[in-house]
């Protein structure tokens, strides 16, 4: 049964046999015979053997550590790794690696989507001034038109004959748009706090494709009242 002290790895956990720091001091002792290696434990000799036997156990541990990087609940090295995928932005200097890995894996497990009605209902937790702006489809911009692929000789007019997926590269209707009304005055503390977490919850609820927009106004923008990254511009 693995010891309390040094030679075990984890304090608190009893019985298995030994751990490999214990198996691995007792072979250096043995290495060096009879009357070889000090009796005391707390000499500089043993010291010295114990931090061996320690650095000697945890090399041999690399496979198995590089095997947990792919669990973020078990990760160590790759915490940055998630939080990039992730697009984790709340870690503070002061977060131990504990409360990282508990946040990444509840991110890393939840499900994603939701309908409009739902999205400002928990938007409205947040500020009460919060809706959601839903797409309007005729007004929606799904195809950038252009030459796909140029005919061999460069003869052929603009969109002369040729087809492509009806499927879109690009549209506007995957934006979502968060408005939060004011009553003017700019955009207070208040507010700015609850655009962060606005943001933060919408990143975190929506898929990948999904791009987001947090609006003050969708009328249009005022010079010197509104904030400008922060309006949602219309033609006129």
């Amino acid at each position: 049964m693995p010891g309390a002290g040094w030679q075990n790895p984890f304090p608190l956990q009893f019985g298995g046999g030994a751990t490999a720091t214990e198996s691995l001091h007792l072979m250096l002792r043995g290495a060096v015979g009879k009357g070889g290696a000090s009796i005391d434990d707390e000499s500089l000799e043993a010291i010295w053997r114990q931090c061996k036997a320690r650095v000697i156990a945890a090399s041999g541990t690399f496979d198995e550590r590089a095997a947990l990087q792919a669990f973020p609940d078990l990760a160590t090295d790759l915490l940055p790794y998630y939080e990039r995928t992730l697009a984790d932005r709340r870690r503070s200097a002061s977060e131990t690696d504990e409360v990282r890995r508990a946040r990444l894996a509840a991110r890393w497990t939840d499900e994603i989507g939701g309908n409009d009605a739902a999205l400002e209902a928990a938007l409205q937790t947040i500020d009460s001034r919060f809706t959601v702006v839903p797409a309007v489809e005729s007004d929606a911009t799904t195809t950038i038109w252009g030459r796909w692929f140029e005919d061999l000789a460069g003869t052929e007019p603009f969109n002369g004959g040729r087809s492509a997926t009806l499927f879109p590269n690009y549209s506007t209707e995957f934006v979502l748009t968060a408005l939060l009304t004011l009553s003017g005055g700019g955009i207070d503390l208040d507010a700015q706090r609850a655009i962060a977490e606005a943001q933060d919850f919408l990143a975190d609820n929506l898929a990948a494709w999904i791009g987001i927009q947090v609006a003050v106004d969708v009328a249009g923008f005022h010079l010197d009242v509104d904030v400008l990254d922060y309006t949602a511009l219309t033609g006129g």
